[in-house]
């Protein structure tokens, strides 16, 4: 089980990996293209967007809800530090 799982587990959230993992450059360049009107807006780039994984909560809510709490004490636990 890899961290995605994991954390989308625990939040009840889900998580949409990208074909292309390497998000930060690309990111970059979206903005860039924005900005200079290469795109129109984010809808645009939304179309472009492909993925290969997309992770959702498998767990009942009483496991999510302990994992929950336990992942909270632990970085109430960290800060306090």
């Amino acid at each position: 089980m890899n961290i995605l799982a994991i954390d989308q587990g625990t939040t009840g959230s889900r998580a949409i990996v990208p074909e292309n993992r390497e998000s930060t450059s690309r990111g970059a360049a979206y903005m860039a293209g924005l900005a200079s009107g290469i795109w129109n807006d984010a809808h645009e780039l939304r179309s472009m967007r492909t993925s290969t994984r997309l992770y959702t909560h498998a767990m009942d809510e009483a496991t999510r809800k302990r994992s929950s709490e336990g992942w909270n004490r632990a970085l109430r636990k960290t800060i306090a530090r």
